[in-house]
């Protein structure tokens, strides 16, 4: 990480101004200019970043790009920023932006400045609220209520808490990959051969997998939406989800099962781990009994010998 002096940030600022006024001359169109709200000397880091390109990935979204005149993406020490050209009206334009801003879960890190033709800045129609209190953030940022520790700590609690089903979903599938990739195993697929299965292969396996990656991502953010209620509330919603999910598993194989019990475990795991907000197993391990345990109760009741398990179960216990 490196960090930057006041003198570095005033520089930065002055080279975007300059900038602003080069593509506004260049283009006669209304200009977007997107930073990022961080504070503190360290502007760049991956985390940060990261960030930052899913603001992108919202303006690429949400601009028409038949209108996108010009576009620059640039990462400084001094932080990262954007520059668009549009063929739109800036009132147009800000609306759009103050959308963003408001609405995605990251907005209030992201900094969407839109500048008319004549070079005037749009103001935005409703203050923000602080990143820390909520209370309006010019009255906390003039009497610095809040310390840079403190901006950078929610700073960071944001963005890790916006990025983490993604990243618990890309470990699911993997594990997944992982371990149809695991050779040898015998009378399974592998690396090797197709074991005693005729209907599959390790290609198949492997797009049923990623096709799951955003079932695993819901399950992890129906988590995270539910964690303030009882467990067992969570467990109709990833249930649900997970119906969907079967569904997208077999268009994908052309009917054939590859991951059908995965769906059921993993997507279990995740929304435990999305509750939790944590990966210890044996505190993930607790919750998603406490998710399932009086739902498995009335299945078994339930149970009419119409699946194989249900047939096993009633004959065995």
């Amino acid at each position: 990480m490196m960090e930057v002096s006041l003198l570095d940030i005033l520089n930065a600022r002055e080279a975007r101004a300059q900038r602003q006024q080069q593509l506004l001359a260049a283009h006669r169109a209304p200009l977007l200019c997107f930073t990022m709200n961080i504070a503190g000397p360290v502007k760049t880091t991956p985390l940060i970043q990261r960030g930052f390109e899913e603001g992108l990935k919202q303006l690429d979204k949400q601009l028409p790009q038949e209108n996108v005149l010009f576009r620059e993406v640039q990462v400084l020490p001094t932080g990262c920023e954007a520059f668009f050209a549009v063929d739109l009206p800036a009132r147009e334009l800000k609306l759009l932006c103050t959308a963003i801003e408001e609405q995605h879960p990251l907005g209030r890190l992201f900094d969407m400045d839109v500048i008319n033709t004549d070079g005037r800045k749009l103001e935005r129609q409703t203050q923000r609220g602080c990143i820390v209190c909520g209370k309006p953030g010019r009255s906390c940022a003039a009497s610095r209520t809040h310390s840079v520790e403190q901006l950078q700590a929610v700073t960071t609690q944001l963005l890790q808490r916006y990025f983490f089903p993604s990243d618990i979903a890309d470990a699911a599938v993997q594990s997944l990959i992982d371990e149809v990739r695991t050779t040898p195993k015998p009378g399974l697929v592998d690396r090797r051969n197709n074991g005693s299965h005729k209907d599959m292969d390790l290609p198949l396996f492997e797009a049923s997998a990623n096709a799951l990656r955003s079932y695993f991502e819901e399950c992890v953010r129906i988590g995270q939406h539910t964690a303030q209620q009882p467990p067992e509330e969570t467990f109709p919603l990833l249930r649900a989800a997970g119906m969907e999910a079967e569904e997208t598993m077999l268009q994908v194989t052309g009917g054939v099962n590859t991951h059908k019990g995965a769906i059921y475990t993993l997507g279990l795991l995740c929304g435990s781990i999305g509750r939790l907000c944590c990966t210890h197993t044996d505190a993930i391990l607790a919750e998603c009994r406490a998710m399932v345990g009086s739902s498995v109760t009335a299945d078994f009741a339930a149970a009419t010998g119409k699946t194989a398990g249900e047939r096993l179960y009633l004959q065995h216990g």
